[in-house]
């Protein structure tokens, strides 16, 4: 008896912790485009796309038009997520995916290939239930993006 009550703690435990500590995040493309995402940890406010290597060789930030993917940024934020307890952002970059990534590498600016990026700290990522969507939905008019929340709506939504 004294084991099932030390296994039944301890899965409390471990339940409570994991529970803090999302690794995915569930993300519904509500629009007609096909689009990516791509996150990364914001340092010394930089927020530009850079090393879009992962385009070659990763479907999974892949979000079909009108479908929900559950795990398009569950491979890459769960180390980001870590070091969003420091305080840190994460830039969340929302892409075009009838782009090849010849395309997107040799272009000399992001116009036209990132539809939008949303700038969320785990504060926010809380407040969303882990949940984001493009075009963003009115959950998301607080969270910092570029470009502005009723300027993206009012081109992506329906």
């Amino acid at each position: 008896m004294r084991n099932i009550y030390r296994f039944l703690l301890l899965f409390l435990l471990v339940s409570a912790c994991s529970a803090e500590r999302h690794h995915h995040v569930r993300f519904v493309n509500n629009s007609n485009l096909p689009i990516r995402v791509y996150n990364q940890v914001i340092q010394d406010n930089d927020t530009l796309l850079r090393n879009i290597e992962w385009m070659k060789i990763h479907n999974q930030y892949y979000v079909p038009a009108k479908s929900i993917n559950e795990g398009a940024l569950s491979a890459r934020l769960g180390r980001y997520f870590e070091r969003l307890y420091e305080d840190l952002d994460a830039a969340i970059f929302v892409l075009d995916a009838n782009y090849t990534y010849d395309e997107v590498h040799n272009r000399k600016s992001d116009d036209g290939i990132v539809l939008v990026r949303y700038t969320l700290s785990l504060e926010d990522f809380r407040n969303l239930d882990w949940e984001l969507s493009f075009p963003p939905d009115e959950r998301m008019r607080h969270i910092h993006m570029w470009p502005p929340y009723e300027e993206v709506v009012a081109k992506y939504a329906e």
